[in-house]
């Protein structure tokens, strides 16, 4: 995250740990005292008592489903979250994330002010613990493969409707990645910053 323009209050870092017992990741509490996460989930169901998630898939497009998000979330809480679409999704599409769904895109609320939450939970992606997975296929056709959420099937087509949300420095990137040890998670995301390399590198 250090070779994007993401600032560092814009994500969560995480780190390997035991949770109960077993290996996992884990992260410090971002919230300070006063302040409460609120997800998009619990947000729509407080006010309209209705699974938000059902409610935007019965929705004929990709479109409508964005933007009725965004209309509802200005409306409750005054705040435009296009921006925070766009970054959240743009890291979704480069680690592949098959699990960004409406409790993990959350608002901080601070007394009566609202603030977009850091990007947190992106456990599902690099290809390591997709569902859709196949090893006797290539990374490249493991990629085919993934299925993005919450709007739509294609992280690409979300991010092309919202606009990439931050840029890499890919060439420090790919530089950093060389020294990493050899994984799955090393050569996906190496070939990952080689596919956007145009679309997201403007250093």
């Amino acid at each position: 995250m250090q070779f994007t323009t993401l600032q560092e209050n814009e994500f969560i870092s995480y780190e390997e740990g035991t949770i109960n017992g077993k290996l996992g990741c884990r992260s410090k509490n971002f919230l300070d005292e006063e302040e409460e996460l609120v997800t998009f989930y619990r947000l729509y169901y407080n006010e309209v008592g209705k699974d938000l998630s059902k409610v935007i898939a019965n929705m004929n497009t990709m479109e409508e489903r964005i933007e009725y998000v965004i209309r509802f979330i200005d409306q409750s809480c005054g705040l435009n979250i296009h921006a925070y679409f766009s970054k959240v999704l743009t890291l979704d599409m480069i680690c592949l994330n098959e699990d960004r769904h409406l409790n993990n895109l959350a608002l901080i609320m601070r007394g009566n002010e609202f603030y977009p939450a850091p990007i947190f939970d992106n456990g599902v992606s690099l290809l390591t613990a997709n569902q859709s997975v196949n090893w006797n296929f290539s990374i490249e056709e493991n990629v085919k493969r993934v299925i993005a959420r919450p709007f739509c099937g294609s992280h690409e087509k979300m991010v092309k409707y919202l606009g990439s949300g931050f840029s890499i420095d890919t060439k420090s990137a790919l530089s950093w990645l060389e020294t990493e040890p050899d994984s799955i998670e090393r050569n996906v995301l190496r070939y990952q910053i080689d596919r956007y390399n145009n679309q997201l590198d403007v250093f």
